[in-house]
């Protein structure tokens, strides 16, 4: 896990949230949004130690296949 403080962790959060509702009212499609954030919050995730790159994908303690929706 890295380090990064509480202080750092919370804006991070912030900053996704905000991330999260500019790619929602943008112009990509529906895949495209869910994916851009996706990649996001796995970051935020991953400075949680929530998240290992490489390992099986999980969203909300269940699996999630390639192709699948997933909601944003």
């Amino acid at each position: 896990m890295p380090e990064i403080s509480q202080e750092a962790l919370r804006e991070v959060t912030q900053a996704l949230e905000k991330y999260r509702q500019v790619v929602g009212d943008s112009q990509l499609r529906p895949n495209s949004q869910r994916t851009r954030y996706w990649q996001a919050n796995a970051f935020v995730r991953w400075l949680r130690g929530e998240f290992d790159p490489g390992s099986k994908v999980e969203l909300n303690g269940y699996p999630v296949r390639r192709g699948e929706q997933t909601p944003m």
